[in-house]
């Protein structure tokens, strides 16, 4: 991604303030921006854009109410080739709209953006992060999703060595409370709550919860959005189904059939899970079974949602639109840390973005 370039009277006016800077007084004030617009010859629009750039670089202060000031010497400037990594593992549709989010975000703040997908491996995903303690122009890093491998202590001290290299980090749809870092994620129990309640205001109200890995946290958190659904609605069942502990995929089709059937036997008409890849095989099963869906059954997902397989009716609630704001957040929460120049034993931030999302830092 190319950077805007400064326009000359912009680079002039950089140039010449820059020069004022040194004839004031750490923590001295600064003249107002109209006596600058004035000084510098610009307009006031172009002098807050030099302005901007001269807080990036952590060169002055402003203080709301009082004006700007010239920053301690002791403060360490950013790059002014500032480069931000976003860090995934593909680029399907959901993480395009993210990604475009946070285009949009670092073009406004004239931050250079690399993309980069990586491997799913999590040894090959912490060599890729270990590099980056090479690559002293990286000063930012947005991950999607994170590696939340089994050694989960490991991984802490790898974002712990980026961080003590002077690299801040935020960790995206990573909703976990014992996350020592910046993390950005869904509420996954509302947003699950939001799409049973749906399905069931589209008559589908006999509905099971397919559960895959059904004892990590964030699987307990989505069971427990579809009891709150079922439970508002007045029903007193609470069907979950477990397809597979261990995880669930392609190779694994079979694990799927035998609970699929019983469910059907026993009256079941809509399938809610969070795991497009399950839902994806449960409605192909539906499928060769002479069961149209989702006119007769309903299999719904969360995310993409675009498979013919399992389509759900107009107003079933995706959270595909929850990316764009995931992205945004992110590199909002990301940007201001980097300015901040927090230490590294800061206290770690969370944002858990409700599913029904009316998100300010989309403006």
């Amino acid at each position: 991604m190319r950077r805007q370039r400064k326009s000359p009277q912009s680079e002039r006016a950089l140039k010449m303030l820059r020069q004022e800077l040194e004839k004031i007084k750490p923590n001295g004030a600064l003249p107002s921006e109209r006596m600058l617009a004035e000084k510098l010859g610009v307009s006031r629009k172009t002098l807050r854009g030099v302005l901007e750039i001269l807080k990036r670089e952590r060169l002055i202060n402003v203080i709301q109410g009082k004006g700007m000031f010239r920053a301690e010497d002791t403060a360490t400037p950013l790059p002014r080739d500032l480069t931000v990594v976003l860090s995934l593992t593909d680029l399907y549709e959901l993480n395009l709209n993210l990604v475009n989010a946070v285009v949009k975000k670092a073009e406004r703040q004239n931050v250079k953006l690399l993309t980069q997908v990586r491997c799913t491996r999590p040894e090959s995903q912490k060599e890729f992060l270990l590099s980056l303690l090479n690559q002293s122009q990286i000063r930012g890093l947005l991950i999607n999703p994170p590696l939340l491998d089994a050694n989960f202590e490991r991984e802490c001290e790898i974002y712990s060595e980026l961080r003590k290299a002077g690299i801040y980090l935020v960790l995206l749809n990573a909703p976990f409370q014992d996350i020592p870092f910046d993390s950005v994620g869904f509420d996954d129990r509302l947003t699950q709550a939001m799409i049973t309640s749906q399905l069931l205001q589209h008559n589908y109200r006999n509905p099971a919860f397919l559960a895959y890995q059904a004892f990590s946290i964030r699987q307990k958190q989505r069971i427990a959005g579809f009891k709150d659904a079922l439970h508002s609605a007045g029903m007193a069942e609470y069907p979950v189904i477990v397809v597979h502990e261990d995880g669930f995929n392609y190779n694994s089709r079979h694990l799927v059939l035998e609970p699929l059937q019983r469910a059907l036997d026993n009256g079941i008409n809509a399938f809610v899970t969070n795991n497009d890849k399950v839902a994806e095989v449960v409605g192909e099963y539906l499928t060769e079974l002479g069961i149209k869906v989702p006119d007769e059954v309903m299999v719904t997902g969360n995310d993409r949602q675009e498979h013919v397989n399992y389509h759900p009716p107009a107003g079933i609630f995706s959270s595909i639109r929850d990316r764009s704001a995931l992205g945004a957040t992110a590199f909002n929460l990301l940007y201001a840390r980097m300015i901040q120049g927090d230490t590294f034993d800061f206290t770690p931030k969370q944002i858990l973005l409700p599913a029904e999302l009316i998100n300010p830092f989309l403006d």
